[in-house]
């Protein structure tokens, strides 16, 4: 069943098998940003977790966020992250993303999303996800 649905998937992201062809939404990535992304800290880490993401983030390279994000737990802290070289992020991203605004929610922290796309703000109302660009302002502000 699994190698069943990962065969889908990489259909999915391919194209036809039969024709060749690629999916609009992949030839899409490929053309704005290229296959690589990156994670970068950036400013004050004492004071707020800054966070630059560049490239396509999806399921497959979401690890270097879930690990720059974990420290969060021990150390609460308001979180700011640049999106502004981000072309694409699939479910699995904005999952994360709306787990963290509810961590920040409940630890009374701020969080910001700053530097989106149009593009990828049609994305984000697409997958009903527009909020998490509203600022989170800590109760506790300083």
């Amino acid at each position: 069943m699994q190698e069943a649905n990962r065969n889908r998937r990489r259909q999915h992201i391919v194209g036809d098998p039969q024709t060749g062809r690629r999916s609009d939404h992949r030839k899409t990535v490929d053309r704005r940003c290229g296959a690589l992304s990156s994670l970068e800290y950036i400013g004050d880490q004492q004071r707020e977790l800054q966070l630059r993401l560049s490239g396509p983030w999806v399921e497959n390279n979401l690890q270097p966020l879930r690990d720059a994000l974990t420290d969060l737990n021990y150390r609460p802290r308001s979180v700011i992250l640049d999106l502004s070289h981000v072309c694409h992020l699939d479910s699995a991203v904005l999952g994360v993303l709306a787990l963290l605004r509810g961590h920040q929610l409940k630890s009374q922290q701020s969080m910001a999303i700053a530097g989106t796309s149009p593009a990828l703000r049609r994305q984000l109302d697409h997958f009903c996800a527009a909020y998490l660009l509203e600022p989170l302002v800590s109760v506790n502000a300083d």
